[in-house]
């Protein structure tokens, strides 16, 4: 069997382009440069599958704090929209820049769990029900044909 000696040049030029591919490796997932070459003021919503939207809506849940008033995946767009109560635009940009549609809405969570709770404790009558609709950001009251008369005014 016989050796060959590298020369000193083609080693460093080798182990060179090794730790250039390592490097590409590791970085280039994680780089946000923009596409088009301008800067990325403002965010467009991305693009999300379903389960994706809902770890995004628990991630700007959190972040938000109070000023998140629920959200929603719009499935035609396939956007995660996200609500929010208030004028601070650092959290609407906060939220555009995570990938959300951000909407502006009256109602917060608080003041819709609210409502739910009065409903719950003054109007529970058999036939009725309610629910939170994060897309109108209102709750939601349905009564079926058996709610009639006096049950109907309480509603």
């Amino acid at each position: 069997m016989s050796h060959k000696r590298i020369p000193k040049r083609k080693a460093v030029l080798a182990v060179g382009g090794v730790a250039a591919l390592g490097a590409a490796a590791l970085l280039l997932p994680n780089a946000n440069a923009s596409q088009d070459g301008t800067a990325d003021t403002k965010a467009a919503p991305r693009i999300l599958k379903a389960s994706d939207a809902s770890d995004l809506a628990a991630q700007l849940s959190g972040l938000l704090g109070d000023a998140f008033a629920g959200s929603y995946y719009d499935a035609g767009r396939q956007q995660l929209v996200v609500n929010v109560v208030g004028d601070n635009n650092q959290l609407v940009v906060q939220a555009k820049k995570a990938g959300a549609a951000v909407r502006e809405v009256d109602n917060s969570t608080a003041e819709l769990k609210a409502a739910a709770q009065t409903l719950k404790s003054e109007a529970t009558i058999p036939g009725t029900a309610w629910a939170v609709d994060p897309r109108s950001n209102k709750i939601l009251v349905t009564a079926d044909s058996t709610v009639t008369g006096g049950d109907w005014d309480t509603v």
